[in-house]
């Protein structure tokens, strides 16, 4: 009997301390996985070529931040903008440009009201270029 007592009683005095250390370790993997830095020492070991990320598609918008995009639909369209939110895998292929910007054949830029522009997959995208600068 004594013995569940002493089980129990260490498992309440610890209870508060397994959750601080369970959630920063969790917070601490999280960063690491996010940020892909795990991947990055195996490819700088030579391990690997790969990324822990979904696909291309994810690599390309974690990796390449704080730059325009330019995005061809299929229709021919051009839109220029800021890419504030992004699907994680290809398959999806949606993207939400702030600041956009419907570009003409004479690359002048006519802006949209509102917030952005929400591009779905059913919009085709063709392209995706990264800008430098303004």
């Amino acid at each position: 009997m004594d013995y569940y007592k002493a089980a129990f009683d260490f498992t309440i005095q610890f209870l508060p301390r397994m959750a601080i250390v369970s959630s920063v370790l969790g917070l601490i993997v999280g960063v690491i996985v996010g940020k892909d830095w795990h991947y990055i020492a195996l490819r700088k070991l030579h391990a690997t070529n790969r990324t822990g990320r979904v696909d291309v598609w994810e690599d390309v918008f974690s990796d390449i931040r704080k730059k325009w995009i330019l995005v061809t639909l299929k229709d021919g369209k051009r839109i220029l903008g800021w890419p504030k939110y992004y699907s994680d895998s290809s398959e999806k292929m949606q993207i939400f440009l702030s600041e956009a910007q419907y570009v003409d054949d004479n690359g002048t830029p006519i802006p949209v009201s509102g917030p952005g522009i929400l591009i779905t997959p059913g919009m085709g995208i063709q392209t995706v270029e990264f800008y430098d600068g303004e």
